[in-house]
């Protein structure tokens, strides 16, 4: 009886064994060892992205807005916010950022400038007709500043040129107003103001983002034989 039992349990075993043999996962204990190989390299490959996000996210997130600027943020083409001085945090990559001078400029009408600094004048811009039908070479210098940083961007492709064909318009209206000796004299400043007015004026209508800071008659006297024959 003790020899049958001794041979069942021999049996068993050499079933169980059998069993083992014949796993649907002969080699579980290898896959294992592959799966965890995967894992690190995911895990890797995760590390390696996240780094990257952190890299692009302190290079193209933050930024900073100096105090004579703002800056426009935009997603899409759609308008998010405006800054102002300061350092501030975007979206990276899907959110642009535009910075805008908010300084006063200056520019001269009738005249420019050389590369060596001397004035030279511009016929075309300068030569105004008068009340009285004379012609008046008359040299003005603009300042201004854009008041809103939106419309400048967006609202026009050149606001410069606009400004620049404002004021001449401008100017043409009101000198041809005065006779050739107040513009040269006694009507400067009424000229000068009348003219910032209307600029002022045109720029709300137009919207382009800018004003008129002020506006000062430079020089004036009657053209030369040359610069006449010229205009």
């Amino acid at each position: 009886m003790a020899d049958r039992t001794v041979i069942d349990g021999e049996s068993r075993e050499i079933n169980e064994q059998d069993k083992r043999k014949r796993s649907p996962f002969p080699h579980m204990k290898g896959e294992r060892g592959g799966g965890g190989k995967i894992s690190r390299i995911i895990r890797t490959v995760v590390l390696v992205i996240l780094g990257l996000l952190v890299l692009v996210t302190l290079w193209d997130g933050f930024y900073s807005v100096d105090e004579q600027e703002n800056a426009v943020v935009t997603m899409f083409g759609e308008l998010v916010r405006t800054d102002t001085a300061g350092p501030h945090f975007k979206l990276p990559i899907i959110q642009r950022v535009r910075k805008v001078d908010m300084t006063t400029h200056g520019i001269g009408i009738g005249y420019a400038v050389t590369g060596n600094g001397q004035n030279i004048t511009v016929p075309e811009d300068g030569i105004m007709i008068t009340s009285d039908f004379n012609l008046l070479n008359i040299d003005f210098y603009l300042e201004y500043k854009v008041s809103d940083p939106v419309a400048y961007l967006f609202n026009t492709l050149d606001p410069e040129e606009i400004l620049t064909n404002i004021t001449l318009a401008s100017i043409r209206t009101v000198v041809v107003n005065y006779t050739v000796d107040e513009a040269m004299t006694t009507g400067k400043s009424q000229i000068q103001a009348e003219i910032k007015s209307l600029i002022a004026q045109e720029l709300t209508e137009h919207n382009i983002g800018m004003q008129v800071v002020n506006i000062t008659i430079q020089d004036s006297e009657p053209p030369t034989e040359e610069i006449i024959a010229a205009f």
